[in-house]
This record gives C-alpha cells, structure tokens and sequence, in this order.
C-alpha cells in the first residue's frame, strides 16, 4: 500500500505539471508570481475562472490576495495569454484526474493509517531519529518489517534496503568488503 500511495503522488505531481505546462501554452505564466500555483486558493480561483471561460486580467486580478509578494504589474503581465477551448478542456481534465487521484489517496492513507496501528510503539520510536517523520516510518517498517533479527548488523539491512554506496571499485582497484564474522558482529554491538 505505500509504495501504491507513492505511485499515486507522484502521478498526482505529474497531473500538478501538466496544468502548469498546459497554462504556460496559454502564454499564462502563474507559477512566476505566484508560489503555489498547484494548492494555493488565489491560484485554484484564478484557474477555474480561465477554464470557465474568463479572460479579463482585472477580474482575474481579484482572487488575489494581500499575502501574494509579486508586484500587481508583474502578475498581471503573467495573466494575458491566449486560452483556446482545446486549453479550457484539456485543464478541465487534468483538474478532475488530480481531484480523483488525491481521493484514492486519501482512501489508501486511511488504509495504511488502520495498518500501521499495531506498530505504534516502533512507529513513534522510529520519529525520535532526526528527519523521520511519521509516513517515513510507517515506509520503513512497511519495507522492512520490525523483526531486525533477520539482518545479521547495521551494515546487511542497509544493503538490503539499497541505502549502501555502491562505489567498491577505486583507482582502477576492486575492493571486496570484508566479510561479517562473529567477532566483529558481538564488536558491533
């Protein structure tokens, strides 16, 4: 299931481009004045006019808000474009596959959320480490498991979960890394 949600936030980033993409074929240049032009409310207004059809820049201009940093001049250079019926439709459909693609989400993240409650001691441990928040530790366990008796030191769960550098050669020179033994596994720990 995370690595299904995974798959869907990213087509959902790739849906978030494409519109972008798609306004800058208008000549529209939203994402240059405005920062957050995917979830951002001015943003949201001012695309659902265009795809409904408005193309006056002075009641675009009105979505905006106070917080917005970028000159009123700028924006509204950024807002004069050239919006055909084809731009209209195919903005229209990429607004619906992102609506419904966050809506899949949203269901797979409730599943997950039911999943990952009987690893919550291990869940909560796992965000004491700097940089990990909860779906980075849900994403480990999920990948890894909770049973670290499996892995025989630090070094063989890291290799197996791809985090190893993969650089053994040097000058020319392969190195063969230095097979576990028991001494150094009990040093270890």
């Amino acid at each position: 299931m995370v690595r299904y949600k995974k798959k869907l936030t990213q087509q959902a980033a790739s849906e978030k481009n494409r519109l972008i993409k798609t306004l800058e074929d208008c000549n529209i240049k939203l994402s240059s004045v405005i920062t957050d032009v995917n979830d951002g409310v001015s943003a949201t207004k001012i695309i659902n006019d265009i795809i409904n059809g408005v193309t006056d820049v002075d009641k675009l201009m009105t979505h905006l808000h106070g917080r917005i940093k970028a000159d009123r001049s700028e924006i509204r250079k950024a807002l004069e474009g050239r919006v055909t019926a084809h731009h209209r439709f195919m903005m229209k459909i990429i607004k619906e596959r992102i609506a419904e693609t966050e809506k899949i989400i949203a269901k797979v993240d409730r599943q997950i959320d039911k999943a990952a409650k009987q690893y919550s001691v291990e869940i909560d441990l796992l965000q004491t480490i700097p940089g990990i928040a909860k779906d980075s530790s849900i994403s480990i366990i999920s990948e890894t498991g909770v049973n670290m008796s499996q892995f025989h030191s630090e070094q063989h769960l890291s290799k197996w979960a791809g985090m190893s550098p993969g650089c053994n050669e040097s000058a020319g020179k392969k190195k063969v890394p230095e097979p576990p033994t028991e001494t150094n596994i009990s040093e270890q720990l």
